[in-house]
């Protein structure tokens, strides 16, 4: 994308913008960034101005204290549907958004999750809208165009920025003429995104633990995970309890790949602390499993529980 010319500006007609200085997922080499993390924009004139994720500033900041941290472990079942042997390589979490391999699950599971979870987390990490239709009403009928980053200027307004698509020239022409349009969108399912990061958390939790836990809430969480699995493709999953209380939190990234750990989360509005997953930096799950973590480092003692 860097020095690709914009068409002009809604309402600019004669001004065109040139995109520089991009920095995201294929456009730089740190892991863990969105398709657009950041990019600059400038105009003949010498005008600029940036465009980077939505500001979070208004959000509550968790500090976290890293207790252990797990390296990659294969074990001799799938850790979901505990088939025998499995062989794929399994990223935690998912590679788009700074994950790396760390165990193997079956191939079934591993092709299953990605199409029918883990694209909706990767949605949602990234800000990202999709099922996008602009439409004008001098324009008969609604335009379907590619999936749709939300971001924000550095002057505070939010901007639109296309996924590698473009909005039907029709439609375009319109707009510059007369800015009013309007624009339906899916935002990403829930159910879907939280399901796919309990599977990443409860993996993490398999890797911290060196086992396929046996507690009651993993028992559930792999009943869970595999209903959801053996779905219809079309068919919308739900979600349990245990699913939805769990507190699922994320940063803009870069990630640290690799980097499976223990944390204990102290809220800067003084509640109390909880422990979680930290996945590569880039998501925050509440530890899935129950139960009591016991020698997660070969360093810790032997008897030391969290």
């Amino acid at each position: 994308m860097t020095g690709q010319e914009t068409p002009p500006v809604s309402g600019e007609p004669d001004r065109r913008w040139t995109i520089s200085d991009v920095r995201g997922r294929g456009s730089s080499l740190e892991k863990g960034l969105a398709t657009v993390h950041s990019m600059l924009l400038q105009a003949a004139d010498g005008s600029e101005f940036r465009l980077g994720r939505i500001n979070t500033s208004d959000c509550e900041e968790h500090k976290a204290e890293i207790i252990a941290v797990a390296g990659p472990r294969r074990f001799d079942r799938c850790p979901i549907c505990l088939a025998p042997d499995p062989s794929s390589d399994e990223h935690v979490p998912p590679k788009a958004i700074g994950g790396s391999v760390m165990t193997s699950t079956c191939q079934r599971c591993n092709n299953r999750f990605g199409s029918v979870l883990e694209r909706a987390l990767v949605d949602w990490w990234e800000d990202a809208i999709g099922s996008v239709l602009f439409s004008h009403e001098s324009v008969r009928g609604a335009r379907k165009t590619s999936r749709v980053l939300m971001r924000q200027k550095d002057t505070g307004e939010f901007a639109l920025v296309l996924d590698g698509g473009s909005i039907d020239s029709e439609i375009m022409q319109r707009m510059i003429a007369q800015p009013d349009f309007a624009m339906t969108y899916s935002p990403p399912d829930a159910r879907r995104y939280r399901l796919a990061a309990l599977k990443s958390a409860y993996l993490g939790a398999c890797l911290l633990t060196k086992s396929i836990p046996e507690t009651p809430e993993a028992i559930a969480i792999r009943a869970e995970l595999m209903a959801v699995r053996d779905l219809p493709r079309r068919a919308r999953p739900n979600s349990s309890a245990l699913c939805d209380r769990l507190s699922i939190t994320k940063s803009q990234g870069p990630a640290v790949p690799g980097e499976i750990a223990l944390v204990r989360t102290n809220p800067s509005d003084g509640g109390a602390s909880e422990f979680a997953i930290s996945l590569s930096r880039t998501l925050m799950v509440s530890w899935p499993i129950g139960g009591y973590l016991v020698s997660v480092d070969d360093k810790a003692d032997r008897d030391r529980s969290y």
